[in-house]
């Protein structure tokens, strides 16, 4: 038979259960990481802002790049092409391709120069394809700052554009539609020396829809100021709010246009007469500009003749900023200090 074993009972005090985590614990706890998560937060934010910034400068370089392969193969850089809207019975309409011409017929495009440049980008099937309406509201990403939203706002879709090419030093960038008069029609043609950018108008509306050669492109040869010291391409100065003149036709635009005083298709040219590079408008009253600038804080990026793609931060006095835009200004320009160094 088993002998029963008697467990004799503690005497001792009870032993303390450990209970939960207690609320102060759980403040503290949460209290560093809260603390932690806004020393890391600003970093993540600053880290992404700089990829951003980094990208926006690639899709320049590619520009850059695509642009000197069209100088290379055709002796010429692109044109500013027509005026962007062309007016059909009262209504204002976007300026039709010129389309079976070959990139050769440099002059004869009536598309600006992003759309010119497509088959230096590896897009020759959107720049063949024939229907005018899918291309216009296509999106090109070498074309589009991440920093920016893609959207357009006036004459149905249209792909959009956060780049400007560089006109003109100091003039008026519209065309009246459909002008028959070349002087009127083209107020940045070349007229009093207004037209010393490096994307030229080649191609002027008159009233029956035909378009009139109005003058070659450029080529770097004309470009005495040295690509160095020349703006080609800059991020763009966007609108508080969406404007007839900010983002209208999209990136196949070429030249603005002025119709009952109003001044439509400011997308892929910019003038110097705006002004140095500056932040994002922010005043909604602000109804038309062509200037250059960028979402990146205190600058933007900009591409020169060279190649080069320069971050210029905002706020650069006006005369040394259109020394840069003309082609032809013979100023001797300081790039450290930049400044003009003679009157």
């Amino acid at each position: 038979m088993q002998t029963l074993v008697r467990i004799p009972h503690r005497t001792g005090p009870p032993r303390r259960l450990r209970g939960g985590v207690t609320l102060v614990e759980m403040l503290v706890v949460i209290s560093i990481i809260g603390i932690l998560a806004g020393l890391t937060l600003p970093a993540i934010h600053a880290a992404r802002q700089a990829a951003r910034k980094t990208q926006c400068q690639n899709n320049l370089r590619q520009i850059g790049l695509a642009l000197t392969i069209h100088h290379t193969t055709l002796d010429t850089l692109p044109g500013a092409g027509a005026a962007s809207l062309v007016e059909t019975n009262g209504v204002l309409q976007p300026q039709p391709r010129t389309f079976g011409l070959q990139p050769s017929k440099k002059e004869l495009q009536s598309w600006g120069w992003a759309y010119q440049i497509l088959p230096y980008l590896e897009m020759k099937n959107r720049w063949e394809n024939a229907n005018d309406a899918a291309v216009r509201s296509s999106h090109v990403s070498i074309y589009l700052c991440p920093s920016r939203d893609g959207t357009t706002s006036d004459f149905g879709a249209a792909g959009a554009i956060h780049y400007v090419g560089n006109a003109c030093s100091n003039c008026d960038l519209s065309e009246p539609a459909n002008s028959s008069n070349k002087k009127k029609a083209a107020p940045w043609n070349g007229l009093a020396g207004r037209s010393d950018g490096v994307f030229l108008q080649t191609l002027v509306s008159n009233p029956a829809g035909k378009l009139t050669v109005l003058q070659p492109p450029r080529n770097m040869e004309q470009i005495r100021d040295g690509l160095s010291s020349t703006v080609f391409v800059t991020e763009k100065r966007e609108l508080a709010s969406a404007q007839p003149c900010n983002n209208s036709t999209g990136w196949v635009s070429g030249v603005p246009v002025q119709y009952a005083s109003v001044v439509f298709a400011w997308d892929a040219l910019f003038s110097g007469k705006e002004g140095a590079p500056a932040g994002d408008e922010t005043d909604p009253k602000v109804q038309c500009t062509s200037a250059a600038g960028g979402p990146h804080g205190s600058g933007g990026n900009v591409l020169f003749g060279d190649g080069s793609v320069r971050y210029m931060t905002f706020g650069l006095d006006a005369d040394f900023w259109q020394a840069l835009l003309s082609v032809n200004g013979r100023e001797d320009l300081d790039l450290v200090d930049l400044k003009v160094l003679n009157p």
